[in-house]
């Protein structure tokens, strides 16, 4: 079966700035300071969403307000990649550059244009079309520990793009102080989004430590796809139930089967990807095996991809097939023939925990199948 694979650009990092808080590349006209204190801090709020900093934990970066706001003010699922903005779900919506921005439109700076480490994006507070300027909304403009807010910047000939949001109906309303704006009915949208897969930006997480070498690049991957978002231990450690339903949760978002994944059990659950015990009960604490990681992606594969019978044979490769579950054979086999998981140095090695990097690795090739 022929594989898709997607381009990925790296996930937009916008890093504390450092020294002046302007460069050439980057005019500031104005702005104002607010000391950081303590662990999401709100700096600033618009349209009834904050904007948020921690003094000394995980650095919240600036494509998560976006995708925060635009969900919270319009109810479009948004994702930021490198400058490249799509309006997810619902379908018939896109972004599309303005020279006249409005309230509610993004600003996007590329690393390059302002000849600083990182991009950034904004969200516009305020224009005046007289005066060629904006303020912005944002989040991770840092200086010295303080957060700037209410940034004044040219709009025309600087070096931040601004786009819109549309569909078939017309352009977006502009987003307005203390209520949320409903975007043009998606029945009125005659645009068809196309399918794809939904890159989330670097998920805010716990792991600890470095990824094996053989991992590295597809764990990476999985970051920018959004799977490691809220998860801990280390890329070594085994995982539990409650991980597994967290990443699949995650997966399941990205590839389009699910939106809110505040609550990963009763997600998976309702994906029929994890079963509950027989008292209803559900298992977050025992570990999981390669065999049982095996059998609960394969049924995440089938809700997102078309894919064919077993073939069984696959399983003499393993010199331990012998030791398959009967109940997981299916699933190991249709892993193998397809690429998903491979086996070790002794094996498949069925009954062995399943680390969290292999079942990023794992969860990335299920996103590009």
């Amino acid at each position: 079966m022929q594989k898709k694979f997607r381009r990925l650009a790296a996930a937009v990092l916008c890093l504390t700035l450092l020294a002046v808080p302007a460069l050439a590349a980057e005019a500031t006209i104005r702005l104002d300071y607010v000391t950081i204190s303590g662990e999401g801090f709100i700096a600033d709020t618009f349209c009834g969403v904050d904007a948020l900093y921690n003094e000394t934990g995980s650095t919240l970066f600036c494509n998560e307000l976006i995708e925060r706001f635009y969900s919270a003010v319009y109810g479009v699922t948004v994702y930021t990649d490198n400058g490249n903005i799509t309006a997810a779900s619902p379908s018939g919506y896109w972004f599309e550059v303005t020279y006249t921005p409005q309230p509610g439109d993004i600003a996007y700076a590329s690393a390059e244009a302002r000849e600083r480490y990182g991009n950034h994006y904004a969200i516009v507070k305020a224009a005046d079309e007289a005066g060629g300027t904006v303020t912005l909304f944002e989040q991770n403009w840092v200086w010295d520990g303080k957060a700037g807010v209410n940034r004044v910047i040219p709009y025309d000939g600087g070096c931040y793009t601004f786009y819109t949001m549309c569909s078939a109906s017309g352009r977006a309303a502009a987003a307005e102080e203390a209520s949320s704006v409903s975007a043009p009915s998606a029945a009125e949208a005659a645009a068809e989004a196309p399918s794809t897969i939904y890159a989330w930006g670097s998920g805010v997480s716990n792991i600890t430590g470095t990824p094996s070498g053989w991992a590295a690049e597809l764990v990476d991957r999985a970051d920018v796809y959004g799977i490691t978002m809220l998860a801990d231990g280390s890329y070594q450690s085994a995982i539990t139930r409650k991980t597994l339903a967290r990443l699949a949760a995650n997966t399941a978002r990205t590839l389009g089967l699910a939106e809110d994944v505040s609550d990963p059990v009763a997600v998976v659950q309702q994906l029929g990807v994890m079963q509950p015990n027989a008292d209803g009960s559900f298992d977050t604490t025992s570990r999981v095996t390669r065999q049982m990681a095996a059998t609960v992606l394969l049924r995440l594969l089938r809700q997102s991809s078309v894919v064919f019978e077993a073939d069984m044979t696959t399983l003499s490769r393993y010199p331990d097939s012998a030791s398959i579950s009967d109940w997981a054979r299916e699933a190991v086999a249709m892993m193998t023939q397809y690429d998903l998981m491979n086996g070790t140095t002794k094996g498949f090695e069925p009954k062995k925990d399943m680390t969290l990097e292999q079942c990023l690795v794992l969860l990335a090739r299920i996103c590009e199948f």
